[in-house]
């Protein structure tokens, strides 16, 4: 189903949202674009700036035998293909929602979850040498601890 027809058939931007596995603000552009009178389809994809370097840098991943800097590499989110490799190249944005979905899916995976205090009881623990003493737990007989929450 379509976003427009998913909005029509239930009146909100997230329901359809929900129907259509996008965003409620994908939604509301789409809507307001076609009630605008203008094409309800998304807008065609830009022309990317390392296109018409793409055969060059696949080239030098072949004579390079893969052992090319990523820092001589244009950013994008399109693979530059080549014999041997395919390289995705993408920015830090990119990196780091995969890195919390995938995070999150593990997390809902194992059915855990974590809070700011566990994670810091989880450094006294295994690591309290290293902390800096803001982090620190002291005894009473000066002894660092990691059993005793701050005080």
């Amino acid at each position: 189903m379509d976003i427009i027809s998913a909005y029509r058939e239930v009146g909100t931007y997230r329901g359809a949202a929900q129907i259509c596995a996008t965003t409620h603000k994908t939604v509301r552009r789409v809507v307001e674009r076609a009630e605008a009178g203008g094409d309800a389809r998304r807008p065609a994809p830009r022309a990317r700036n390392f296109e018409s370097v793409a055969e060059l840098v696949a080239k030098r991943v072949d004579t390079s035998k893969g052992r090319i800097s990523a820092k001589r590499l244009d950013f994008g989110p399109a693979p530059v293909p080549s014999k041997r490799y395919t390289i995705w190249v993408h920015t830090w944005s990119e990196i780091i929602r995969n890195a919390m979905h995938r995070h999150k899916f593990v997390q809902d995976s194992l059915n855990y979850t974590t809070s700011h205090d566990l994670g810091v009881e989880h450094l006294r623990e295994r690591h309290n040498e290293y902390l800096p003493d803001a982090l620190k737990v002291e005894l009473p007989d000066g002894d660092p601890s990691s059993d005793v929450g701050p005080s």
